[in-house]
Order: C-alpha cells, then sequence, then structure tokens
C-alpha cells in the first residue's frame, strides 16, 4: 500500500467514528462557558471558573498538561480574559498578572510548534480586541500578524459566513463575534445538531449563548447540552483534574481535521522525499493532540513499512 492511499484509508477510518456524541470541555472550551452570565452580570458557573483559575501552571500558563505553544497562548489568554471580568476572590489578580507574564516571555515560542491549532489565527486577535478594550497589558504589538492574516482570510469568506451551511467555521465560532451578535435567532437554530450544540463545540454553543441578551432563552436545548458536559465531569473534588481533562472524542474530530492535511500531503508528493512526508504527518497528529513524543504511539514511519 502506498503512502497516499494508506493515508486515505486513514482518513476513512476516522471519518466512520461516531464523533458527534458530547465531548467533555477542554480548558479553553470551559472558559467560554464562564462568560455565560445572570441578569447583573455575574458568571453562572463561578465553580468552573474557581476550578479554571486553580489549575494554573507553575511557569503562569494555563493548558494542556504537555506544552504546546499555541494551546498554552490561547487559554492561557482566554483565562486572562475572563479573570479580568469575574476573578473577584482573593488571588485573581496575581494569577492574571502571571499569565500576562507568561504571553509576554512566550509568544516568540510560537514558531517552535509544527503547526498551528485549528482556528488560531481567526480566534486569536478576537480575543486580543477584548483585552484591549478591558485594558490588559498584553503583546499586541508581537501578535499583530495574526490580525492582518484574519482580515485577509474574513475577506475571503461569503457575507453569511458561518451561517449560510454547516462548516468547518462553525467549530470556532467565537471568531466571529460581531456576526453572531447582527444575525437574527432564526438564522442559528437551523444549524443547531440535535443535541442543541454548534457543530459539537462548547467553545462555540457557549459563544453563541453568550453573545446577546435572550440567547440562553432562545435556545434552551444548546443550555441542555452544556448542562450535559457539565454534569458529565468531575466537579470541585477533582478541581485540577477536571480543568485539564481532555476527552479522547474531542482529540478525535480534531485528528479528522489533521488527517484532511495528511491526506492532502500524500497525494502531494511530486517525487518529493517520503521521510519528509512522514514527519510533516507525524507533526498533524502531534499538533493535535499536544505531545511532541508518547509511549502509547508508533511512529507513523514504522506503521508504513509495516503496511
Amino acid at each position: 500500500m502506498n503512502l497516499a492511499s494508506y493515508l486515505k484509508f486513514l482518513v476513512g477510518q476516522l471519518l466512520e467514528l461516531e464523533v458527534q456524541q458530547p465531548i467533555l470541555p477542554t480548558l479553553y472550551e470551559s472558559s467560554w462557558m464562564v462568560r455565560l452570565t445572570d441578569s447583573g452580570g455575574e458568571t453562572l458557573y463561578p465553580g468552573i471558573l474557581e476550578e479554571l483559575a486553580a489549575s494554573q501552571h507553575p511557569d503562569g500558563s494555563w493548558g494542556s498538561k504537555t506544552p504546546y505553544y499555541h494551546d498554552r497562548i490561547l487559554s492561557t489568554l482566554a483565562m486572562v480574559l475572563i479573570l479580568a471580568r469575574f476573578g473577584h476572590r482573593s488571588g485573581d489578580h496575581d494569577r492574571r498578572r502571571t499569565g500576562e507574564r507568561y504571553l509576554w516571555q512566550n509568544v516568540p515560542r510560537l514558531r517552535r510548534d509544527p503547526h498551528r491549532t485549528v482556528g488560531f489565527e481567526l480566534i486569536l486577535p478576537t480575543l486580543l480586541a477584548e483585552g484591549e478594550r478591558l485594558g490588559l497589558n498584553l503583546p499586541y504589538t508581537l501578535l499583530s500578524a495574526y490580525s492582518v492574516e484574519r482580515k485577509k482570510k474574513l475577506a475571503l469568506l461569503p457575507d453569511d459566513a458561518p451561517f449560510g451551511a454547516q462548516s468547518s467555521a462553525l467549530f470556532s465560532l467565537e471568531a466571529f463575534p460581531r456576526r453572531v451578535e447582527q444575525v437574527e435567532p432564526e438564522r442559528i437554530k437551523p444549524l443547531l445538531l440535535e443535541d442543541g450544540s454548534v457543530a459539537t463545540s462548547p467553545s462555540a454553543t457557549a459563544f453563541m449563548l453568550a453573545a446577546g441578551p435572550g440567547q440562553t432563552d432562545d435556545f434552551p436545548e444548546s443550555r441542555a447540552y452544556l448542562h450535559t458536559l457539565l454534569s458529565s465531569v468531575p466537579t470541585a473534588a477533582n478541581a485540577g483534574y477536571y480543568a485539564r481533562i481532555v476527552h479522547e472524542r474531542a482529540v478525535l474530530r480534531r485528528l479528522v481535521t489533521a488527517g484532511t492535511r495528511i491526506v492532502q500531503l500524500g497525494y502531494a508528493t511530486d517525487g518529493g522525499d517520503v521521510d519528509e512526508i512522514v514527519n510533516a504527518a507525524q507533526a498533524e497528529v502531534y499538533a493535535v493532540t499536544g505531545r511532541r513524543a508518547s509511549e502509547d504511539y508508533q511512529p507513523l514511519s514504522a506503521i508504513i513499512e509495516g503496511a
């Protein structure tokens, strides 16, 4: 079996997996649930905020246990923002400032990652713009190139994106705040899945609910979807574990996207070095899992040799 055929088979197997069952939220996704507020503007989920804040790493960051800078930068930025808005407990200010320092020190290290996480260049500028409105001390200039890239990509999208049809853009709905705030609820309802979620994404679903007044009333099934997720995870008894857990189905969904890229690599060989292509495919998988190495995985080259 040649490389292209094997990779096409691999993605076909992944696409057959049941990936529309409820997934447990990552730290980044959980941070968007904290943004759901009551009539007084306070978070509906102070317990989640407390658990997430307590999961800060010794270096000041939040995110996956194994460092992958795109995940750590985005997760830390998301946490800095919600602590600025809702962090009223003792120690929250210090946690936020430590997170800000991590961002300043580690943004240059983004280039060390082989690939970006999904939607990074669209979501990051949106969060930075919120940071500016809040007057936070963030490395805006160091990250300005992403804002330029975001504008170019948005210019290529149709005017009704991401609401024209089910698309991958829905998975990163929080990257389109102005469009979500301006759209009528009737435009969104047909895009919801049977479980009430937006593209099975906790962050996109929570963002949609928090985008405007009355959204939680307009989409009770979406609120129920988030409640189902919250009831499926450990609570304060296992606070650190809850904030770090990444359910395997969330990883599989991202692996489908990476698998499509790997198939494209296989078809675009044009006589290129197979080892380089295999290394690029391996990097795609590492970008999904946030790992650089694991004893649970065989090298992709070894699998292909035996195929």
